[in-house]
């Protein structure tokens, strides 16, 4: 069972809950200054923990995520990995620090990431390229447990 607290001095709702077989418990932000928000989360994260889903870990980043699809492409032999090498070094600028289990308005981050790259006059199928790396990533993870749910992309 979880709990849901305010931290002093922050203006969102935090969750605390146990994941059997670690022996500290887990803190996460709701990254909402609404309560009812931090619950849903709670209820989300204790239903994951009751059914054995795999949870990520809480230092695991879009960017980890990107070098172990890097990885996994020069593993397959792809020679195209000079530039899945480039197009991740673009991705992370944007997205490498962010969690992987931080899918709140991901969708909209990945539809104005491909704006301001097609307003920086990279050419469509280019951005596409970055875009499928990206969520090439998140599906190597997801089938690999290290995230708990793949994001949606936009079309």
């Amino acid at each position: 069972m979880g709990t849901i607290y305010k931290r002093k001095g922050s203006q969102f709702w935090w969750i605390k809950y146990q994941v059997p077989g670690e022996p500290k418990p887990r803190y996460e932000s709701s990254k909402s200054p609404l309560r009812e928000d931090a619950e849903k989360k709670l209820k989300v994260v204790e239903g994951d923990v009751a059914r054995g889903k795999t949870l990520p870990p809480v230092a695991c980043t879009v960017g980890d995520l990107l070098d172990a699809a890097i990885l996994a492409q020069e593993q397959k032999g792809n020679r195209s990995i000079k530039d899945s090498r480039r197009n991740a070094d673009h991705l992370k600028a944007t997205f490498g620090k962010r969690k992987a289990s931080d899918l709140i308005g991901f969708t909209d981050a990945v539809r104005q990431y491909r704006q301001r790259c097609l307003n920086q006059d990279d050419k469509p199928s280019t951005v596409n390229r970055r875009v499928s790396l990206l969520k090439f990533a998140f599906h190597l993870a997801a089938l690999e447990g290290r995230i708990g749910q793949m994001p949606p992309f936009p079309p």
